[in-house]
């Protein structure tokens, strides 16, 4: 498992506006045999989102969904990243 920054921006697509933009976060992630990269956990200020509030952890899970998008993108910088740090 390696730990990387992370920013993206949370959409509301209903009212098609930016409700975090630019969030920046840190993602834990764990690359599986086939390549593909899970998203395990998602941190903000060396805390995990998933022991906050609801709206939080609707934010975690937001922010798991685009990075476990982005960090699947061949080519993708985040992606990039995590494989050189997973093989580091």
């Amino acid at each position: 498992m390696a730990r990387i920054a992370y920013c993206t921006t949370i959409r509301d697509e209903l009212l098609n506006i930016d409700v975090l933009p630019d969030f920046e976060c840190e993602v834990v992630v764990s690359v599986e045999r086939d390549g593909y990269i899970a998203i395990d956990a998602v941190y903000r200020d060396g805390k995990s989102l998933a022991f906050g509030t609801e709206f939080t952890k609707s934010v975690a899970a937001d922010v798991a969904n685009h990075a476990e998008i982005d960090l699947n993108t061949p080519g993708n910088f985040y992606r990039e990243q995590a494989l050189a740090k997973e093989a580091a």
